[in-house]
């Protein structure tokens, strides 16, 4: 809320100061980039009779690192140097394609294709690296800035980490899967009942009946 009861109205400089202060210090991974030579490219290919862009980009799969390579990241946050293990924005940029996966470079495809077709918001799961090589998994959201839907000069990415909880709930379902072969293979009849009914049984509890 920029009105305060009792208090003047903030001036632009200090909306800008408080924007950055959030934007940096925000726990989750935020990138601001400019799409504007993809939306230039984008337009030209409509111009020349594209219509279907999923098609397109199936059929053209270079044109897709031919779009990253129009895309600028502005400003990127702390908690992305920290999530990739990157020193510096530099050092960000000069290591995009040992960062990028394959699953990126689908999400990233996922994006123009959402963009292409007029939508301003797209959400993926995608695959990162760290610089050291450790993957990380995350929920990469973007959205383009209100105002900016004819040029995408400035588009906002948000990526949060699921690698920690991807991580647990795959080793739940091992677990379970493991207990599961234990009881299936049990030389004794085991059974869970639950409200007069049964809910689970192995082999040797259905053999004895």
């Amino acid at each position: 809320c920029l009105l305060i009861w009792g208090r003047r109205k903030p001036g632009p400089n200090e909306i800008e100061t408080r924007y950055r202060s959030l934007f940096e210090s925000s726990p989750v991974s935020l990138w601001e980039e400019d799409f504007s030579d993809i939306k230039r490219h984008i337009d030209g290919l409509k111009a020349e009779g594209v219509s279907d862009f999923r098609e397109y980009f199936a059929r053209h799969p270079d044109a897709v690192r031919r779009c990253a390579s129009m895309l600028k990241v502005l400003e990127v946050n702390q908690a992305t140097l920290s999530l990739l293990r990157v020193s510096s924005k530099q050092e960000l940029l000069n290591s995009l394609d040992n960062i990028f996966t394959e699953e990126s470079w689908d999400a990233f495809r996922g994006e123009l294709i959402a963009l292409a077709e007029g939508h301003t918001r797209f959400e993926t799961i995608s695959l990162l690296r760290t610089l050291n090589g450790d993957p990380v998994i995350t929920e990469l959201r973007l959205s383009v800035a209100a105002g900016h839907e004819k040029t995408w000069d400035r588009v906002f990415l948000s990526a949060v980490d699921l690698t920690q909880q991807v991580e647990t709930e795959q080793a739940l379902r091992d677990s379970e899967k493991k207990y599961r072969d234990l009881a299936d293979n049990a030389l004794v009849g085991i059974y869970i009942g639950q409200n007069h009914a049964i809910k689970f049984c192995n082999y040797g509890f259905a053999k004895l009946f």
